[in-house]
């Protein structure tokens, strides 16, 4: 028998529980359209490849910023290395309950990346006075077309993702063999000194 099916028989590995993401499309008049659930992040994009897309984000119903931009992401903590960091999103542990706010290629001054706490509830909203129509993605898989108007909702979902990790390798230790980071300074490794 493998290595592998050993480890899950005898249950050697440790359980982590992933904030996992619900995602609601809802019309102009906030009526349910579209339902999915996302565990790395959900990006609102522009639809028409030449074109931006305004949109106004609302953090538990109060406004915080309207951009012109290719889209937003929202992104879990677990997403936060994925697009999110592409769009230059900060790393966030996966232990941390929060969610991450991250516009796309914004015409503003003010289009920092924003984490608020999980238990907040995202809103994106598409400018009804502009005309533009967007795309909604769960994950990079599924997704559907949002109307001008209509505005997608994206909260933490009720239930966790559970991940079996076979390996005690810390969260740094990945990271830094992920992104191949240099530990080392310029002056090469430090030397261990005695107590």
């Amino acid at each position: 028998m493998g290595v592998l099916a050993e480890a899950v028989i005898e249950q050697r590995y440790d359980v982590e529980h992933r904030l996992s993401l619900e995602v609601d499309a809802l019309d102009e008049h906030q009526a349910l359209q579209w339902t999915s659930i996302s565990v790395n992040e959900v990006s609102v994009e522009k639809a028409a490849r030449e074109r931006m897309v305004e949109v106004l984000v609302k953090i538990n119903g109060i406004a915080l910023s309207r951009w012109g931009c290719d889209g937003v992401l929202v992104a879990s903590p677990t997403g936060s290395t994925a697009y999110a960091f592409s769009a230059g999103g900060p790393l966030v542990w996966p232990d941390v309950d929060a969610l991450l706010v991250v516009p796309l290629s914004a015409h503003a001054l003010f289009a920092s990346p924003v984490v608020v706490g999980a238990g907040a509830e995202v809103n994106v909203e598409l400018v009804a006075a502009a005309g533009d129509e967007a795309v909604v993605w769960c994950d990079g898989r599924r997704s559907t077309g949002l109307r001008s108007g209509w505005s997608v909702r994206v909260r933490r979902h009720r239930d966790d993702l559970l991940l079996a990790r076979l390996s005690e390798q810390p969260f740094t230790e990945r990271l830094v063999r992920k992104f191949g980071l240099r530990v080392e300074g310029w002056r090469g490794q430090a030397e261990k000194r005695e107590s």
